[in-house]
């Protein structure tokens, strides 16, 4: 659940935002990010477009990674356009800690 959070409000917020900043911050997405397809680069709509599954783990967590690639691109690309510092160490930490997580062995609930 709250990775579905993360990526409907702070990963399509992060992209409205680089939307805007390349249109003088004049960007206005619509209701939840629907004119977003019309004005972001195609690569970066096909990375969207790749943090969505089935549900499968190996293509959940794969899902995961590339919300978080896009997150990171999108992120840099405002931090950059603001002269403001993007927080990689913690960006790198996370990320870490995720693998590590993903390595674990997984545990089938039994019914």
């Amino acid at each position: 659940f709250c990775w579905l959070v993360m990526k409907q409000q702070r990963l399509r917020r992060v992209l409205e935002w680089y939307v805007s900043s390349q249109q003088n911050w004049t960007f206005s997405p619509g209701v939840l990010g629907r004119g977003l397809q019309d004005h972001l680069p195609k690569e970066m709509w096909q990375a969207l477009v790749e943090t969505f599954v089935r549900f499968d783990v190996d293509e959940m967590w794969q899902a995961l990674f590339n919300t978080i690639d896009l997150f990171r691109d999108v992120s840099k690309r405002v931090t950059d356009s603001l002269s403001l510092h993007y927080p990689q160490t913690v960006d790198d930490e996370v990320t870490a800690y995720l693998k590590q997580i993903q390595r674990m062995p997984n545990k089938e609930v039994s019914s």
